[in-house]
């Protein structure tokens, strides 16, 4: 799941959801993620520029709001193939 630059509302998402996020694969991309209160707990996930790079819902997924995100990871931990192919290609991106 990726999602991009810390806008105060997704700084106050993604503290909100750090507990949850912490042992899922998730990466969180664009600048200004050191406002989170959770940074600590978060960092390891932080990328930049991603999106310059990967397809949102091809290469990377993308959400809206704190339910989407829950909702999304956990489909995507029920449906092994589609998740393995966003993965795959994400990672024929990084290669």
């Amino acid at each position: 799941m990726l999602y991009k630059n810390a806008f105060w509302n997704r700084v106050e998402l993604f503290d909100q959801l750090a507990p949850f996020l912490q042992d899922k694969k998730v990466i969180i991309a664009g600048g200004h993620w050191d406002r989170l209160k959770h940074h600590d707990q978060l960092s390891r996930f932080i990328r930049s520029d991603l999106l310059r790079h990967y397809r949102p819902r091809y290469d990377i997924e993308t959400f809206n709001g704190a339910s989407d995100l829950r909702s999304k990871i956990d489909y995507y931990l029920q449906h092994e193939e589609e998740h393995l192919a966003i993965a795959w290609h994400s990672l024929w991106m990084t290669w």
